[in-house]
């Protein structure tokens, strides 16, 4: 398949662009008390079953990983429950004696994280319990080794967490030992510490030894005591900073003169949305992640740029301006900046492969790899959240990463499925 110049942007086109870019734009601006309610309903409908399914892959993935230990645990708490008759009753006559009252219980609500492809997925996520699972506002989410963040909204299912990445993120916190007490807040985005927590009010007659552990201090009412939080790694700004930490064969192409285009059947108009449908369902069933980041193929973007490239530059922008605002709702922390980013990222595909580019499976697979990381890049900046060494590794590490697994993926499927995605949509 060949484009020819009568695929250039048109007016209409144009205006259609225009106007998906403005409405991003309003959307960036929204405050939160309209922001969150059209989020929560986006999640509670039209991504409700591709969030369902999501939950379905993460436990099924945690359930794979942990099986050895969990059988482990399982072994060892039922060797363990031998003894529990009698020690509970021994501790309930030793609190007797002391004159203590029974000892509160506590409970936790298990959850699993819905790993995203934004670049802000760092710093608000979801997880897989909400109101129905008995999570609230403000509720602490913590993993084994201290806080995680905090619940900022909740959904029936679902719930966004705001990490302790957050730029707004801010917890009362304490030594172990509790002679310093302050308020740990992120400590920036530039320098080789971007990615740590900074203790603020410590009075400068306070020493603070390295290696001493902060825990919440329960001060305020919206966590409780005694969560850890990390351990002191040294004074902010000391030079004493390590800067090594981190915070084939070719394809031809096919010939079409402009007004003898080749017949396409139904069926194979069919075939391409079917195809499309099935890279959404892998977005939401596939995660591939490094170091905790997601570094997969971002099967979404991909069916937006495998439609843009094969539809007028209106009709991409106006699809890339509705996946972005879907996908914002996923990812708080950027609302608004997403569906910029794959309103210029569809209608850019369009217009330059209609002018610049033949049909070809290597040169589709560099669009596939550019798209990717300028989406990554524009939300990173458009969000504002990202900044210095976190945007550096961002740009430089992370989105080259998942930039050429969405591009080795997109060929993969080219290279399968090539003569059903070998259309015009207007011509169907």
């Amino acid at each position: 398949m060949a484009l020819g110049a009568d695929r250039y942007a048109s007016r209409a086109d144009t205006l259609i662009f225009i106007g998906c870019v403005l409405l991003s734009l309003a959307a960036m601006g929204l405050p939160d008390r309209m922001r969150e309610p059209f989020a929560r309903t986006l999640r509670q409908t039209v991504l409700a079953p591709l969030l369902a399914l999501q939950q379905q892959t993460e436990r099924l993935s945690a359930a794979l990983e942990r099986y050895d230990a969990v059988v482990a645990q399982r072994d060892s708490a039922a060797l363990a429950a031998t003894f529990l008759g009698e020690l509970r009753s021994e501790n309930l006559r030793l609190r007797g004696l002391l004159g203590l009252g029974p000892r509160l219980g506590s409970g936790y609500i298990p959850a699993e994280v819905l790993h995203q492809t934004e670049p802000t997925n760092a710093l608000t996520f979801l997880v897989s319990a909400g109101r129905k699972q008995g999570v609230k506002p403000l509720s602490a989410v913590v993993s084994p080794e201290g806080l995680v963040g905090i619940v900022s909204s909740v959904d029936l299912q679902t719930s966004v967490v705001v990490s302790w990445a957050h730029p707004d993120f801010r917890a009362s916190a304490m030594a172990s030992d509790g002679s310093v007490y302050g308020i740990v807040a992120p400590h920036g985005s530039e320098g080789p510490r971007a990615w740590l927590l900074e203790l603020q009010g410590v009075a400068y007659s306070q020493l603070v030894p390295d290696g001493a552990t902060i825990l919440t201090s329960g001060l305020g009412g919206v966590l409780p005591r005694g969560i850890p939080l990390g351990t002191v790694v040294g004074v902010a700004g000391d030079s004493r900073d390590d800067p090594h930490r981190p915070a084939g064969a070719q394809r031809p192409a096919l010939a079409v003169r402009v007004g003898e285009p080749n017949p396409v059947r139904r069926s194979d108009r069919y075939r391409f949305y079917i195809i499309l449908l099935v890279l959404v369902v892998l977005q939401f069933a596939v995660t591939i992640r490094m170091w905790g980041r997601p570094v997969g193929p971002d099967f979404l973007l991909l069916a937006l740029l495998m439609y843009s490239i094969r539809a007028q530059p209106g009709r991409g922008a106006g699809a890339g301006f509705l996946i972005g605002l879907l996908r914002d709702a996923l990812t708080p922390a950027s609302f608004g900046a997403g569906a910029l980013a794959h309103t210029l990222v569809a209608y850019l595909s369009a217009w330059g492969k209609a002018v610049f580019f033949a049909e070809n499976v290597w040169v589709n697979g560099y669009l596939f790899f550019a798209g990717t990381w300028l989406r990554n890049l524009v939300v990173a900046l458009a969000s504002g959240k990202l900044k210095g060494t976190m945007l550096g590794w961002e740009l430089l590490v992370w989105s080259p990463l998942q930039s050429g697994t969405t591009a080795v993926a997109g060929m993969l499927v080219l290279w399968l499925f090539g003569r059903h995605l070998a259309i015009r949509l207007g011509e169907a």
